[in-house]
C-alpha cells in the first residue's frame, strides 16, 4: 500500500469512527426513552355495552407481543409497537380478518392505556394498564380504603372493597354462585380508575371504567362479556 493509500484509509476510518460514536449514544438515548413502558399490560376491549376481548401485552424496548382472547373463546397473538412519546399501535394475528383487531392508543407514564380500535365501522374503546413493577410514575393522593359497588338496573349486584396503595390495588370479587373474580386495577393521576379481570380469569370478561372525584366519591361503568352493562358506584372509607 502507498502511502496517499494509506492516508487516505486512515482518514476514511477517522470519519467512520467519529460518526459512528456519535449515533451510539443517540441510538442508546432512544432505547431508554422507550423502557420506561417496559411492562406486562393487561388490556380491555370494550364496544357498545360487551367487553368484546381481553389481552395481555408484554412491552419491551417498544416491541409488543401478547395474547388476545375474544368473547368467543378465541385467542390469538398480538403484535405491535410503542413509540416514545408512548403512541401504540396493535394489531391481532388470526387467518380470518374479521376477528382480527387493529387498535391504537397512547400509553402514559402512570401505567395506564386508553385508545380505540373498529369493529363493523363502530369506534369501540380499549382501556388497560401495566400490572408489574416498572418505571411508572406512581399515584398517591387517591390512596386508601374504598366501599364500591356494582349496579345494574337499579339493583346492587355486588359490593366490596378495595385498598389503593401507590395507585394500584389486587383483590377478589366474590359472586353469588360462588365465583371468585379475582381483579386488579390502577388509578391515574388524574383520577381515572381502570379495573378488569386478571390473565387467568379473563373469560369472565369483567371491566370497569371510573373516575375517583375529590370528594372520595367513586363513579363508573361496568361491562362483562356477556353483555352486561351496569354502573359502579362507591365512596373512600375514613
Amino acid at each position: 500500500m502507498n502511502k496517499k493509500s494509506f492516508f487516505i484509509l486512515v482518514i476514511f476510518i477517522s470519519i467512520f469512527s467519529f460518526f459512528s460514536c456519535q449515533y451510539i449514544p443517540f441510538k442508546n438515548q432512544k432505547i431508554n426513552d422507550l423502557e420506561k413502558y417496559d411492562g406486562s399490560y393487561s388490556i380491555s376491549f370494550i364496544c357498545g355495552e360487551i367487553c368484546m376481548a381481553n389481552a395481555i401485552i408484554e412491552i419491551k424496548d417498544g416491541k409488543i407481543d401478547g395474547e388476545v382472547k375474544n368473547i368467543k373463546q378465541q385467542s390469538f397473538l398480538v403484535i405491535g409497537y410503542v413509540e416514545e412519546k408512548g403512541n401504540l399501535q396493535l394489531q391481532s394475528i388470526s387467518e380470518n380478518s374479521d376477528e382480527s383487531i387493529e387498535a391504537y392508543g397512547m400509553v402514559r407514564s402512570d401505567g395506564t392505556v386508553t385508545g380505540s380500535y373498529s369493529v363493523e365501522n363502530r369506534k369501540c374503546n380499549l382501556y388497560g394498564f401495566c400490572f408489574t413493577k416498572n418505571k411508572n410514575e406512581i399515584v398517591t393522593q387517591y390512596d386508601g380504603l374504598y366501599q364500591l359497588e356494582l349496579i345494574r338496573d337499579g339493583n346492587k349486584i355486588e359490593n366490596f372493597k378495595i385498598r389503593i396503595q401507590n395507585g394500584e390495588f389486587h383483590t377478589n370479587i366474590p359472586t353469588k354462585t360462588n365465583e371468585l373474580y379475582k381483579i386488579n386495577g390502577k388509578i391515574s393521576k388524574n383520577g381515572n380508575i381502570i379495573l378488569n379481570t386478571l390473565f387467568s380469569n379473563k373469560d369472565k370478561g369483567l371491566t370497569v371504567v371510573g373516575s375517583i372525584q375529590k370528594d372520595g366519591s367513586v363513579k363508573g361503568n361496568y361491562y362483562t362479556n356477556s353483555g352486561k352493562k351496569g354502573a359502579f358506584s362507591g365512596n373512600k372509607l375514613p
